[in-house]
């Protein structure tokens, strides 16, 4: 069984991005190449910043796991 093709959006915020900038960003990117229907599995996000404390992440709705690279 072959893999499906994957698409990798890689997106770089201006210093000053709100988080309202941030929720349409991954709202239009969702809308693009995930799947409504299904949860929006059709992609993966990755956030890259400073390292902080993840326990409050992975308690959110929606969240399957946290980890830290």
């Amino acid at each position: 069984m072959s893999a499906s093709p994957r698409t990798t959006v890689r997106v770089h915020l201006a210093p000053n991005v709100s988080l309202e900038s941030i929720n349409n960003i991954v709202a239009t990117i969702g809308g693009r190449y995930g799947c409504r229907t299904c949860g929006l599995l059709g992609f993966d996000l990755q956030l890259v910043g400073d390292p902080g404390d993840l326990s409050e992440v992975e308690k959110l709705p929606g969240v399957a796991s946290v980890g830290l690279q």
